[in-house]
């Protein structure tokens, strides 16, 4: 079994406007650090990874400059209550190991926590693949991505990401909730 599974939607959304934008971000944000909220993957982090080596430009699909950038969306994917993340991984950083537990995304949208299982995330590559750039999972390295590529994985797999080439990389991160689960909630 794979520890993630890539589908390209380039047919289904230009991801040029959204790439473009992405690259402007050294620009017009301030980089932040990686964190990470596991105490065990923390005390590991804050050995090796530090705000030089462990940082990106980040925009939030609900700034006021970026929203336009996702109206049509929902028609590459299909999940509900999408949230969006833009990032600018500079050359010679890593995004330290770490697993995606949706805390954050299931307070934003008032979801009990119970169903952070059911919640997803999805990474859209919005450049071709450059040479030193890496996603690495548990037993596989994901790598040559095609723009348009979107990686997902199973709830809480441990992933990190380097950029240990001479190019920066960009991506989108898309989390939303199965349709099913989100109607039950509702219901």
């Amino acid at each position: 079994m794979s520890d993630y599974t890539v589908i390209n939607i380039s047919d289904k959304i230009d991801l040029r406007p959204i790439r473009d934008f992405a690259n402007t971000l050294p620009q017009i944000r301030k980089s932040v650090p990686d964190t990470n909220l596991d105490p065990e993957q923390r005390e590991i982090q804050s050995k090796y990874y530090n705000d030089n080596n462990s940082n990106k430009f980040l925009a939030f699909g609900d700034d006021e400059d970026v929203k336009h950038l996702f109206k049509d969306f929902h028609k590459a994917i299909d999940l509900e209550m999408l949230s969006y993340c833009l990032i600018y991984q500079r050359p010679g950083t890593f995004t330290g190991p770490h697993y995606d537990s949706f805390f954050g995304y299931c307070d934003r949208f008032g979801i009990d926590r119970k169903h952070a299982p059911h919640i997803q995330r999805h990474v859209v590559f919005l450049d071709e693949w450059k040479w030193g750039q890496i996603f690495c999972f548990p037993t596989s390295v994901y790598a040559n991505w095609r723009m348009g590529d979107m990686i997902t994985w199973p709830y809480k797999t441990t992933h990190s990401t380097a950029t240990a080439g001479l190019a920066a990389r960009t991506a989108l991160t898309v989390t939303g909730i199965d349709p099913d689960v989100w109607r039950q909630i509702n219901a």
